[in-house]
């Protein structure tokens, strides 16, 4: 990845240890980063993120009305099942949006129960 701004790259192991630390999450090189920031132009460079909790819950809600349980959900968004739960309790808390229930996987005969 290079940096958006001045277009040098890769933002990786080398560059980071020439400026120590890179902005990966702006896609800013350091330099770039702090000339950006005290120009006081941060916010015309959004934090990247592949996957991000709205677009989370919104897949949740998809593949809930599909009839999909938890556990299934929680491996097709690629996550721990504790963090899914946790994605959507604070969803529910903080932005008011209504989680569909979805029942947990009923554990087949013969598998152990902890």
């Amino acid at each position: 990845m290079d940096c958006r701004k001045c277009g040098i790259g890769p933002l990786g192991p080398a560059k980071k240890a020439i400026y120590k630390k890179t902005h990966r999450g702006r896609g800013l090189c350091t330099p770039c980063y702090f000339i950006i920031k005290k120009a006081g132009l941060i916010e015309n460079y959004p934090m990247i993120t592949r996957n991000n909790r709205a677009n989370r819950i919104e897949d949740f809600c998809e593949l809930a009305a599909q009839g999909y349980d938890r556990e299934t959900i929680a491996e097709r968004l690629k996550v721990k099942l504790e963090t899914l739960d946790r994605m959507l309790y604070r969803s529910a808390k903080q932005d008011g949006i209504n989680i569909p229930s979805v029942p947990k996987r009923h554990k087949e005969a013969g598998q152990k129960q902890w």
